[in-house]
């Protein structure tokens, strides 16, 4: 690994899945194949842990899954070292935080309000997550791989290269180059040990936000948390598709091959039929 030096023996990597699993059954391969397959091959030290929001059923007026039975299946192939799924409540959001989950700023409609209140449950979630790591000894870690359960990863994880910029060069944050929309696309992250830190706990960022705004984004908040605490950030082409619930793909502005769009196009019909997941 160019430029990399650890303190002793292999890298030492952290990888942890947070949020919603509302399509497990649709990604899992991908996480194995394109997250994990690549750290066995290079070698490093890993240790993998997950938090995941349950719902009892899944209401999202921006995805359109109306009534979808929440089922936390898929989690059973994941070989993680700590796993907590926690039903997902409003009670379990500090208190400060809880009342920017309703229709309380001036241009909510219940699309914006409800898709607030999802980001605030998925940043619980990233949150407890980082309490997990913490239990697993985190100061040991010299790279952090925090993912979501619900994205089909296309690319193979580069780890010599990550390793490279976040070890040998004092990279903080490493995300994806597209969707940015203005700020800094979250969908998953690489991060030095800060940077991790930061990403991590950006749930208590969320009332000043709110507060200097009016309004709340995922990507202008992890921009804006980022600046505030002077990390260095990089980004990667590396691409990864929304799964939902439903089988739905959402479309992202990078191009897939003919194989790929097949699959996303077909995975919506086979869950429609009620037939089993693709191979």
């Amino acid at each position: 690994m160019s430029g990399v030096k650890m303190d002793a023996g292999r890298p030492r990597i952290f990888v942890g899945l947070f949020g919603l699993n509302r399509s497990l059954r649709w990604t899992l391969k991908s996480i194995r194949r394109n997250i994990f397959a690549p750290l066995a091959r290079a070698g490093v030290d890993v240790v993998a842990a997950a938090h995941f929001n349950m719902p009892p059923v899944i209401h999202n007026i921006h995805s359109g899954e109306t009534g979808v039975r929440h089922t936390n299946a898929g989690w059973p192939g994941l070989d993680v070292s700590a796993l907590l799924m926690e039903d997902q409540s409003a009670e379990t959001i500090p208190a400060e935080i809880r009342p920017w989950m309703g229709e309380v700023l001036s241009d909510d409609t219940p699309k914006i309000a409800q898709t607030r209140a999802n980001l605030i449950y998925q940043l619980h979630s990233l949150r407890r997550l980082w309490i997990l790591a913490g239990l697993l000894d985190r100061d040991r870690f010299d790279a952090f791989l925090l993912i979501r359960p619900d994205m089909e990863y296309l690319d193979p994880l580069d780890i010599d290269h990550v390793l490279d910029r976040i070890v040998g060069h004092g990279v903080d944050l490493i995300t994806p180059s597209w969707s940015e929309w203005s700020g800094l696309n979250d969908r998953f992250a690489f991060c030095s040990p800060r940077g991790a830190a930061v990403y991590a706990d950006r749930l208590f960022a969320v009332d000043g936000f709110c507060r200097r705004h009016g309004w709340l984004q995922a990507e202008s908040l992890l921009k804006d948390v980022a600046e505030a605490a002077e990390l260095k950030r990089e980004t990667t082409p590396m691409r990864a598709l929304r799964v939902r619930a439903n089988g739905a793909t959402w479309r992202e502005p990078f191009p897939m091959t003919p194989y790929q769009h097949l699959r996303a196009l077909a995975r919506k019909r086979l869950v429609r039929a009620g037939l089993p997941s693709l191979p």
